[in-house]
């Protein structure tokens, strides 16, 4: 496993066995429980300018977010990140984002945006989100990370 693999898959675990998104017996290998992760990189000079054509001088790290996810029956989509605990689960039907936030429920929301964000793009583009699952997301990146980048990258891979 990769630096610091091991204790994230164990804090994923931890954390969906805490908000009863999967038992205690369940690992990576029994009942549906996947792991996916997104890389890191320090752009320096310019951050996200890769959007708009700018050059960019990326720089890997050895810093992630992991997302350990779980299909349900539920029709919902049902999130906590070990990142963000004072923000518990945030959960909503899959496909129901019909609009996106305004600005005052964006600064409101923490992290909370990025899985509707995308859920709203999703379904305004035609793509029918039906089925639900539960996940547990964790980054060792320091300070608070909320790039959307990663956010949405981890969701995308579920969905």
């Amino acid at each position: 496993m990769m630096n610091g693999e091991a204790e994230a898959v164990a804090v994923l675990l931890g954390l969906g066995k805490k908000y009863g998104f999967w038992d205690a017996s369940e690992t990576l290998t029994t009942n549906g429980v996947h792991v996916c992760r997104t890389s890191s990189r320090f752009c320096l000079g310019v951050e996200h300018g890769d959007y708009n054509g700018t050059e960019l001088f990326g720089v890997g790290t050895d810093r992630f977010i992991w997302m350990a996810f779980k299909p349900n029956t539920s029709g919902r989509i049902r999130l906590v990140s070990h990142n963000f605990p004072s923000e518990g689960v945030v959960e909503f039907a899959a496909g129901s984002t019909t609009e996106l936030m305004s600005a005052e429920e964006r600064e409101a929301s923490s992290w909370k945006q990025f899985p509707l964000g995308v859920d709203f793009v999703l379904t305004k583009n035609g793509f029918s989100l039906a089925a639900g699952f539960d996940a547990t997301i964790y980054g060792n990146i320091p300070g608070e990370w909320t790039d959307t980048t990663k956010l949405c990258f981890a969701y995308r891979c579920i969905v």
